[in-house]
């Protein structure tokens, strides 16, 4: 089947477009062959729209953490606030510094802080807080959210019709009085705040009702006032305000007022209310995995959250942010109280059996990748034991590092990602569970990814982000059922799942503690037949059911009640690998010893990482990346099934543009391999 951008050319004519890729083009639709080619004779054939860059989350939304330098300071988000408008809401993570608002209706160096009933405050340049809205970014100053080595978290809302509208009015004291927006829905969730007296931030929440609020600022529980908003609901085009000073007074003065207008669009946003009253722990279905959560238990005294994905908000710890309060962030360190899934979020009982409302934000990005420096990345520190290694040289947010901290012996590669939280490390050699990784080992992934203590010698860190038709990680938690499906984000069918139990040795589970490595493209896979490899061990392909011989789909793997992958209540996280055109290639080769083997991924310009596994007999699992060389000579190379030295005396690899070629000196066998694009 051809695939048209605006449509599909197809003999079945069943088919429909797929949903988030062609149906905001110029020219959607399906056709046979025969009709395709009557339009183009006729020179009807429709030209190729391009998609609306606001339905994906990346072009409207961000979060993104930094580091102050004391000086003028550009923070690229992707987001345009300069040309399209928006909310910049800032906050030092490690002071006690109040939560700053900025925004494009009241302008550069225009604070108000959530955590008080303050005014606006107008500040000057010397200042030096929001400097610029730009098309990519913003601009700091050397200010809280800009002074030398503040830990700054920034999340940037676009304005855009469906999601978010802000919208700035002079209050007129009157009953009733309209206010016109542009959010092209009613809104379900308000913030409005008198910019010019002492009152407190007024939250509305569509689902409590009208006549309802909350105070952003403090943490009090929701309460009745027909005033706020005359007691009516907003509409797609108008917000209706009562007779108050908080939201518009002006009887005895003038007040300038400014409202942020949010609505749930699916698949990138959803503002609901979760009740907790009673359960241990609920599910909450979002139809998207968040990176973003704000939070407020509405029947009782208790703050507001803001958790994201950039901070933790994981398996292993979350970090908390109080809108109303200027602390700087605190760490829970617990066992699963609030963490992502696929579909939406999990959530204990730790918050307190009560009721909540909610606005979540899906993660990003939603884009299929174009380029390989957006979700890869090979790091290289040689130097002292002492100080702290750091890898914060990508362009991207760390999701997965792969990290052998010592290429003289003994380390082994350490896995650490963002989901199962910064302390949970792994081994590729070793059947540990996650818990041998000290706090002196903790990693940050908030920037980069760099460790906070700890050390390193000739350290070297492989480095993914998570992104659809790329890679995914997904934690979960067995029930011993053969067949038991569970969801991923991946968004196509898999080319190759990493598998690890995290829990501690027991009695029932000490025998299957290994890295479990499946593929559709092993030798002898097939559709209704899985085979395994184990990563911590040089064994050929068996023919053991991890998968219960059900193949993945775009949206859910299957796993059998096998204790490598699902023993009933104990921890597992899986690694989801797909085949990308021009980024990533996973597949099979055979070799012969004495001459050379072209393995052909489809690149342009070689690879800049390359794992390799004999599947017809013993053999270990050989990386090689560009960083320390792939070249005509001698090419390093580790073992992720060994903690031994790297190997730097032998030629095993040489460049190839579209790929790489096995040198005339490796063992004659089969091969399984997964190639990275340079």
């Amino acid at each position: 089947m051809a695939r048209y951008l605006g449509g599909l050319i197809t003999k079945d004519e069943s088919l429909v477009i797929p949903a988030n890729n062609f149906e905001d083009t110029s020219a959607p639709g399906v056709w046979t062959l025969e009709e395709a080619q009557a339009l183009n004779k006729q020179g009807l054939w429709p030209t190729a729209g391009v998609s609306d860059p606001d339905k994906f989350v990346e072009n409207i939304f961000s979060c993104n953490t930094y580091t102050g330098t004391g000086s003028d300071l550009t923070v690229t988000t992707g987001i345009d606030t300069l040309n399209d408008g928006g909310l910049i809401w800032l906050k030092r993570r490690d002071s006690n510094v109040s939560h700053g608002l900025f925004d494009t209706v009241r302008g550069t160096n225009q604070q108000l802080l959530s955590d008080t009933t303050g005014v606006n405050e107008n500040g000057t340049p010397s200042n030096n807080r929001m400097k610029a809205f730009l098309n990519n970014g913003f601009q700091v100053g050397d200010g809280d959210f800009g002074g030398n080595n503040n830990e700054v978290i920034a999340w940037t809302f676009k304005k855009t019709p469906g999601f978010f509208d802000l919208v700035g009015y002079a209050g007129n004291d009157t009953a009733g009085r309209t206010v016109s927006h542009n959010l092209g829905v009613a809104p379900e969730l308000m913030i409005i705040k008198n910019r010019d007296a002492a009152t407190s931030w007024r939250v509305y929440v569509s689902a409590l009702g009208e006549g309802k609020s909350l105070n952003l600022n403090d943490n009090s529980a929701v309460g009745n006032n027909v005033y706020y908003l005359n007691n009516t609901a907003p509409t797609s085009t108008l917000i209706t305000l009562g007779q108050d000073d908080s939201t518009n007074g002006g009887y005895h003065q003038s007040f300038d007022y400014i409202a942020y207008l949010f609505a749930s669009v699916p698949g990138i946003s959803k503002i609901g209310t979760l009740d907790l009253a009673g359960d241990s722990a609920a599910s909450v279905n979002l139809g998207f995995e968040p990176q973003f959560i704000l939070m407020k238990d509405y029947e009782s005294s208790s703050s507001w959250y803001i958790f994201d994905t950039l901070r933790g908000m994981n398996h292993d710890f979350r970090e908390n942010l109080y809108p109303n309060l200027n602390n700087a962030a605190d760490i829970t360190t617990t066992d699963a109280t609030i963490f992502p899934t696929a579909t939406g979020f999990e959530i204990t009982t730790s918050f307190g059996n009560n009721k909540y409302i909610y606005m979540a934000i899906a993660k990003a990005p939603m884009q299929t990748p174009t380029s390989r420096a957006s979700v890869f990345e090979v790091a290289y520190q040689s130097g002292s034991s002492s100080g702290k290694p750091n890898f914060k040289t990508t362009t991207f947010p760390v999701d997965l590092s792969l990290r052998t901290d010592d290429l003289s012996g003994g380390a082994g590669t350490f896995v650490q990602d963002r989901l199962r939280g910064t302390k949970a490390g792994l081994r590729t050699h070793g059947t540990d569970s996650e818990s041998f990784n000290n706090s002196a080992e903790e990693m940050d992934f908030t920037n980069g990814y760099n460790t906070d203590s700890g050390s390193g010698t000739n350290v070297i860190a492989h480095m993914w982000r998570r992104a659809p038709g790329y890679f995914d990680i997904v934690p979960y938690t067995g029930n011993g059922s053969d067949g038991r499906t569970i969801n991923h984000s991946l968004g196509v069918v898999p080319d190759m799942i990493w598998f690890k139990i995290r829990e501690s040795a027991s009695a029932a589970i000490n025998y299957a503690r290994g890295w479990v490595v499946t593929s559709r493209h092993l030798p002898n896979a097939t559709s209704t037949n899985d085979t395994t490899l184990y990563l911590n061990t040089n064994a050929a392909e068996v023919d053991e059911a991890i998968m219960y011989d059900v193949a993945p789909t775009s949206t859910v793997f299957s796993v059998s009640s096998d204790p490598h992958v699902n023993f009933l209540n104990t921890t597992y996280v899986a690694y989801l690998f797909a085949n990308l055109t021009g980024i990533s290639k996973i597949g099979t080769f055979s070799h012969t010893n004495g001459s050379s083997t072209d393995v052909d991924c489809g690149f342009s310009s070689g690879s800049r990482w390359v794992l390799v596994k004999r599947t017809d007999s013993t053999g270990s699992w050989y990386v090689w990346d560009s960083q320390r060389g792939i070249g005509s000579g001698n090419d390093p190379y580790i073992l992720l099934d060994s903690s031994a030295a790297q190997e730097t005396n032998q030629d095993y690899i040489d460049p190839l543009n579209s790929g790489f070629q096995i040198a005339s000196g490796f063992t004659t066998g089969s091969y399984f391999f997964y190639a990275i694009a340079a």
